[in-house]
């Protein structure tokens, strides 16, 4: 996984990196929701009945995400940013978007179009 990151942004990701400690839960939940077993199903399929079907982007990619506090508020904010995603939250299915402030949690993401999902990466 790592190497993928590393090739495709053409940076060697070191151990203290922010996007490592990511890495673990990343990799747990892709395991969770697409690895099917002896019965064809995803430990996903079996908890929740049903196959996972959110959208999700590559770790390390540069993605829009939605701001889960401007619904109803003044139309006028803008609701995506940009940031990296770097994987789903396992409990809610929210996203988990790198920006300059931090790790925040998002509802939606966009992914970009092909040519530009590692251009301007705010965070590496």
């Amino acid at each position: 996984m790592e190497s993928g990151v590393e090739g495709r942004l053409g940076i060697r990701i070191r151990r203290d990196h922010i996007m490592s400690t990511w890495l673990a839960l990343h990799a747990a939940s892709m395991i969770l929701r697409f690895r099917a077993e002896q019965d064809g199903r995803t430990s996903y399929q079996r908890v929740t009945g049903n196959k996972f079907e959110q959208q999700i982007a590559e770790r390390g990619e540069v993605v829009w995400a939605i701001r889960p506090t401007i619904r109803g508020a003044n139309k006028w904010d803008y609701r995506w940013y940009e940031g990296v995603w770097v994987g789903v939250v396992n409990s809610s299915g929210e996203n988990i978007v790198l920006t300059e402030e931090g790790a925040t949690r998002a509802p939606h993401i966009r992914r970009r179009p092909e040519r530009g999902r590692t251009d301007g990466n705010p965070t590496l």
